[in-house]
């Protein structure tokens, strides 16, 4: 079998020291080999890192209620697109789809649900079955469509883009690079590379001496597909990421939990750089989308309902365990240090004056949980058990 540090230190042999962002996209990507193309399991109680839609349903539920509302901004439509880009292992979709099953029954009938994923070749998730709305797959990296009228949705996608590296040294920007010193992978400065010369003037000045700036050019690409592949609606992305430029550089890479040099283990562990929100919002206004409003995952779940679904949720009256395990696992999506500190952004294309307060949900959804029209949704066996990691005494049963 063919080993991926191996090929990419014959690489370095065969060509010299390569920019950061391609050994990045080696490590990721690179076919059959990479961390998102190996087929191992990434997230989860076993993988390397778990995400909103794994923590709790209710996180699902309520982008179920917010893509309910878009669907009622824009008219009803009588179809209704939502492209999943970077699926993964289809909790976020399965999740929707099935509390869309308890919406206005317009926006069933309307919604098609389009998970895109690299990995799973197109079939992995479409075997999960649904009576209605259907859930349609597609095995690509980027958005091959066009017309669409709904919203483009991702959850931890954009911080998997490759970014190149740079640092600021003697009054001008050098290039992080990565070449062989004997037989170890380590890093080099050396001149800035094509590639993101042009985007420097775009996305800062020179920073302080001794910063660390990261440019990743696939979220310019990343726009304009999107921009393309929609006629009219919106742009959902939640990621970690940050407003102002950071001093330090933000590559991290994760193996069961833990951190772990980007260098070790290579396609087999994830590596991931913070988003640069500012350069998101920037790149999607040149190609015609524009921003409703950034901010982080907490308010953002609040606005939508998150405290009405948490008192539901304690009116059930649950044995002990599993009303402490559902509601540790909905105080984690907020919780400021953790998942509450993602940032959310909503764009829009379209001719129609929208802001973030068009968005919110939260008197609704208490107004139609009050009346029954909502079920508060629990932690089932496809979700991670947050309590029995934190608190192995505490172990409980569904």
């Amino acid at each position: 079998m063919e080993d991926l540090e191996g090929i990419i230190k014959n690489t370095l042999f065969v060509e010299g020291p390569i920019p950061f962002a391609r050994f990045m996209e080696m490590a990721l990507y690179y076919p059959g080999l990479g961390y998102y193309t190996s087929g191992q399991r990434r997230t989860g109680a076993y993988g390397d890192y778990y995400t909103s839609p794994q923590a709790h349903p209710v996180f699902s539920a309520l982008l179920a209620l917010q893509l309910e509302r878009m669907w009622q901004l824009i008219g009803r439509p009588k179809t209704f697109h939502v492209v999943e880009a970077g699926a993964g292992e289809g909790q976020l979709a399965q999740d929707i789809l099935s509390y869309s099953r308890r919406l206005e029954e317009g926006f069933q009938e309307a919604l098609v649900y389009i998970a895109t994923d690299l990995s799973f070749g197109g079939t992995r998730v479409g075997e999960v079955r649904f009576d209605t709305p259907p859930l349609l797959t597609v095995a690509s990296r980027g958005l091959p469509f066009h017309n669409l009228r709904g919203c483009i949705l991702s959850n931890e996608l954009l911080d998997a883009f490759p970014v190149h590296r740079l640092v600021a040294k003697g009054g001008a920007l050098k290039e992080i690079y990565v070449t062989l010193a004997g037989n170890a992978l380590v890093e080099v400065l050396g001149e800035v590379s094509v590639p993101i010369s042009d985007l420097l003037g775009v996305q800062m000045s020179l920073p302080p001496e001794g910063s660390t700036l990261e440019i990743c050019p696939q979220v310019w690409e990343w726009m304009a597909e999107a921009a393309r592949a929609l006629m009219e609606g919106f742009l959902l992305t939640i990621d970690y990421g940050y407003w102002d430029t950071p001093k330090e550089g933000t590559v991290t890479s994760y193996r069961r939990h833990s951190t772990a040099s980007p260098y070790e283990r290579v396609g087999q562990q994830d590596l991931t750089a913070h988003v640069d929100f500012g350069a998101v919002m920037e790149a999607g206004r040149r190609v015609g989308l524009t921003p409703l409003g950034l901010v982080s995952q907490r308010p953002f779940l609040m606005d939508l309902g998150l405290g009405a679904f948490k008192e539901a949720a304690a009116r059930l009256r649950l044995p002990q365990r599993q009303h402490q395990a559902n509601q540790m696992a909905m105080l984690d999506l907020a919780r400021p240090e953790g998942l509450g500190s993602f940032g959310v952004m909503i764009q829009y294309k379209g001719g129609l004056p929208f802001s973030m307060g068009d968005l919110a949900l939260e008197r609704q959804v208490k107004d139609r949980l009050a009346a029954g029209d909502l079920p508060a949704p629990l932690l089932s066996r496809e979700h991670i058990p947050l309590v029995e990691g934190r608190y192995p005494h505490l172990a409980w049963e569904y």
